[in-house]
């Protein structure tokens, strides 16, 4: 086996100096570049810099309707796989650059300029009190996509961060009216571990489920100390800047919306129909050693009751949303209204809330003065009780409803013992409910002394 090894590389060897010495022979030829050439085949190389001839690091080079793809080393340069003697298109892009397309072939190099993005770099980012270009950041700020934010359709503002900003993490119990818990770059307290809330310039407490999502105009992450340096100790677990929005100069403009969805429960836990739940009851009782009282009478229709479907039904959200705004160059004003209501996806819990908010402007030379204001009720009626615990735990053997019990309600007996609740009893017999109204608003006055230098007082 050894021995047919090297006699093949002694081949390989001889026919690659018999190449040469062709190509030699052949004056006109650069035989460097001929090499060049076969070792290059199926294979796309390059360089990728910005306008300045500087080189892109790290942008991405994919194969477009494919998964190959490449990204720059230190140098801008890549090497990209594709098949023998075929054009492909490459899909070229890189964070604060535009996306851009190219056609190469195999075995081609290629040299290729990307183009900042002017729109994003210099989008303007609320930090603090003050704003800033977006390319002149230096602390790790998130800016919220508002456009694919509201796509969700979110009851409140943590569940409309969620999947936004890198390095945030937001969970929630799912039910109706229930505030969502925030967390920006992990736990850093061992009690309050929330971010702090900034609407329009003003501090925010609470669960901030009064808010109406639709309102908002831009949103910022802060999440380092040198972001969040402005509020102290009270921004350490991270800062939520949210400006909401103005009426823009020109006519009345209004805008509706409405937005339905459906819920539901996306995984349901395998449980015993009566007859079997029947089977292994009696079992247990033969093997205790005792008599078994759950023996169906003569006759006897057995009830055979599904809980979680019983209990589970397709939950619902209604979104609608009325805005008028408008302005001139003295002044503007917007006034929105919104209604929200989120049924849960089980019996019992829902969630309603009604807002106004009023947000208005007016400028005389170099003063101007304004005020925002949000009014807004919320009703919630929660779930009570541990009925995901008592679904469980109830016989499929004991009906929902039952006349001959206290209440009407199906319930445990000395046939056939259990130690759970019927949860729709639970939540049907109890009618408790959260009712909150809340004012949020401030009035605010600007000394504009230079375009670069303002004074405002809320």
């Amino acid at each position: 086996m050894k021995a047919r090894m090297y006699g093949t590389r002694l081949r390989a060897l001889f026919l690659k100096d018999v190449l040469w010495l062709l190509l030699l022979l052949l004056g006109g030829i650069d035989a460097k570049a001929v090499e060049t050439e076969i070792m290059q085949k199926g294979v796309i190389s390059g360089t990728i810099i910005d306008e300045k001839g500087e080189p892109v690091i790290g942008a991405s080079i994919l194969v477009k309707g494919s998964t190959v793809g490449a990204t720059t080393d230190i140098d801008g340069k890549f090497t990209l796989s594709v098949p023998d003697d075929e054009s492909v298109t490459l899909v070229i892009s890189s964070i604060g650059y535009q996306k851009a397309e190219i056609r190469a072939k195999a075995g081609k190099s290629i040299r290729f300029i990307l183009k900042e993005d002017v729109e994003i770099l210099d989008e303007v980012v609320v930090v603090g009190y003050g704003t800033q270009r977006k390319k002149d950041l230096t602390g790790a700020v998130g800016v919220v996509d508002v456009k694919e934010m509201k796509k969700m359709n979110a009851p409140n503002i943590g569940q409309a961060l969620q999947g936004q900003v890198a390095g945030v993490s937001v969970s929630t119990s799912g039910e109706p009216g229930s505030s969502a818990d925030v967390r920006i770059r992990g736990i850093g307290s061992f009690s309050n571990v929330g971010p702090l809330y900034v609407i329009d310039g003003m501090i925010i407490n609470g669960s901030q489920r009064e808010f109406n999502v639709n309102d908002i105009e831009s949103m910022q992450v802060l999440k380092d100390a040198s972001a969040t340096a402005l509020y102290g100790a009270r921004g350490a677990n991270g800062v939520i800047i949210i400006t909401t929005k103005k009426g823009k100069e020109g006519p009345t403009r209004i805008e509706a919306s409405a937005n339905f969805g459906v819920q539901q429960i996306a995984k349901r836990i395998e449980m015993m129909n009566s007859l079997e739940f029947l089977k292994i009851n009696r079992l247990a009782y033969e093997n205790a050693d005792m008599e078994w009282p759950g023996e169906p009478e003569q006759g006897q229709i057995l009830t055979n009751t599904d809980w979680q479907d019983e209990f589970f039904k397709l939950g619902t959200t209604q979104d609608y949303n009325l805005t008028l705004s408008g302005g001139n160059m003295n002044g503007n004003y917007l006034v929105s209204g919104n209604f929200f209501k989120q049924d849960g996806v089980v019996e019992g819990p829902w969630h309603k809330r009604y807002s106004l908010r009023v947000n208005t402007g007016y400028k005389k030379g170099i003063f101007t003065f304004g005020e925002n204001m949000l009014v807004s009720r919320t009703e919630t009626r929660p779930m009570t009780g541990t009925s995901f615990i008592d679904l469980l735990r109830m016989p499929p053997v004991i009906p929902v409803y039952d006349d001959t019990k206290a209440g009407g309600y199906g319930t445990g007996s000395t046939q056939y013992q259990t130690y759970g609740t019927n949860p729709i009893g639970q939540q049907e017999t109890r009618d408790y409910r959260q009712t909150s109204n809340r004012i949020i608003g401030n009035v605010f006055a600007e000394l504009e002394f230079f375009k670069c230098l303002k004074l405002k007082r809320i």
